[in-house]
């Protein structure tokens, strides 16, 4: 690769971190999971909030995060800092998928899988908010390559069990290291010592001790936050709806649409050309071990959601990169990249969906101007967030009815807003251009548009 063409990508990694940055910094809209992880935090640290933010403590959440939260909270470590934990894991992730790269392959296929990696508008989102994503995706990916390690130096097995349960303390979905796990003690059995593969598990069991004891100190059942999480999934909390999404079988258009289609697909040619060089270099075949494994099991069970293709990035940002750097107009390609990432562009939209913007401050300084004693409903934005901005139980709901003040948040494009039917009895409280608040009296019959 050239120096001029070093030199843009360099420049292209250095921007977009920076970006990145001031999107975590700037990350004002709380959403559900992040109020539950920051409330649970501020429990354990004994500084939890005596108002409505006190319903949204969720201690059957991964309890990593907010043991992380805690613990920066006691050591006087302001909100700021908190907010960067995210974003410091991924640049740990990046630096990690670098090295892998410029260890296994070149230091230009290195590059080109950072770029890939710092624009992805998954991977930015996920490092701009303070949730497990991101975090438990480089647990996962550095506990695996342990477990590669063990083939040649059994001792990596027992870090790798040591990593895989701070992994699955992070995100119980890392449970998906023990079938990866098994794959490789399989695919290496003449050369893996299966006394450490077999204290790798011990060791694993040891590390989660915490999470077991706190489940039954907790609920009485030490594996009580798992199958809370199972039943969570079964019951389609927490992902978003759209008609894909429970056919797992739409993994296959899905993965390589969130990690991004160019270097998906060159992923596969590389893998499919280099089949048999594969076969003779163990590196080559632990990175097909760790993308297919998980992506069976996903394939067979697991609801889509972007933010669980993380734990992918390794093999397909590394075998894409390898594929690309043989192109003769690189350029073209990683042009491609940039743009079906949406470089700078994604970042604007993700701030726009992130910040509490002038019409979200309105609307929370409205409700905080509310008397304690009425209840309220919403039809669109999670509970947690109007908990957390506007000190104000929200329950969520389609109908209007039964409720003293009705939230309603339109639909951000103009071409999809419509006011949503209004009930007899219920005025406009309060109104702009994103959220419209119906108040209920009784006894009257429609208040007119604009009516305080």
């Amino acid at each position: 690769m050239k120096r001029r063409m070093k030199q843009i990508l360099w420049m292209v990694i250095i921007i977009q971190v920076i970006l990145t940055l001031f999107l975590s910094l700037n990350n004002g809209m709380y959403g559900w999971d992040e109020s539950a992880y920051i409330l649970n935090g501020m429990d354990i640290a004994d500084q939890t909030p005596e108002d409505a933010r006190a319903n949204y403590i969720a201690h059957e959440r991964h309890p990593m995060l907010s043991w992380m939260i805690a613990g920066s909270l006691m050591i006087g470590v302001p909100m700021i800092g908190i907010k960067l934990i995210s974003f410091t894991f991924m640049l740990l992730f990046g630096w990690f998928i670098y090295y892998l790269a410029q260890k296994y392959f070149s230091h230009d296929i290195g590059l080109i899988a950072l770029v890939a990696y710092v624009t992805n508008p998954v991977l930015i989102v996920s490092s701009a908010k303070l949730m497990t994503d991101v975090q438990g995706a480089l647990l996962f990916s550095l506990a695996a390559y342990c477990y590669y390690k063990g083939i040649s130096d059994p001792k990596f097995f027992l870090i790798g069990g040591f990593v895989a349960g701070i992994a699955i303390l992070m995100r119980d979905m890392n449970v998906l290291l023990a079938p990866i796990i098994l794959v490789m003690w399989y695919v290496w059995r003449n050369k893996v010592k299966h006394m450490y593969v077999l204290g790798s598990g011990v060791v694993t069991l040891i590390t989660l001790l915490p999470y077991f004891i706190d489940n039954y100190v907790r609920w009485g059942n030490p594996l009580f936050r798992i199958l809370a999480h199972i039943e969570m999934v079964n019951q389609n909390i927490g992902y978003s709806s759209f008609a894909l999404q429970k056919y797992p079988i739409s993994w296959l258009f899905f993965i390589p649409e969130f990690i991004g289609w160019p270097i998906s697909i060159f992923a596969g040619i590389y893998m499919y050309q280099n089949w048999q060089k594969m076969k003779q270099n163990d590196f080559l075949r632990f990175l097909p071990v760790l993308f297919i494994v998980p992506a069976i099991i996903f394939l067979i069970k697991q609801k889509i959601s972007a933010r669980l293709v993380l734990i992918f990035f390794v093999p397909i940002l590394l075998f894409g990169a390898a594929e690309i750097i043989k192109k003769k107009k690189l350029w073209v390609w990683i042009t491609a990249i940039l743009v079906i990432n949406g470089f700078i562009f994604s970042s604007f939209v993700i701030y726009h969906n992130i910040s509490v913007t002038e019409k979200d401050a309105e609307l929370f300084s409205y409700l905080q101007g509310i008397e304690w004693g009425f209840t309220y409903k919403s039809n669109k934005s999670p509970p947690s967030v109007y908990a957390w901005h506007a000190n104000k139980h929200v329950e969520f709901s389609q109908e209007m009815g039964g409720t003293d003040f009705y939230i309603y948040e339109q639909p951000g494009l103009w071409f999809w807003r419509k006011e949503v039917k209004q009930k007899e009895g219920y005025g406009i409280a309060f109104e702009n251009t994103k959220y419209i608040v119906y108040k209920h009296m009784p006894g009257i019959e429609l208040w007119p548009k604009g009516a305080r």
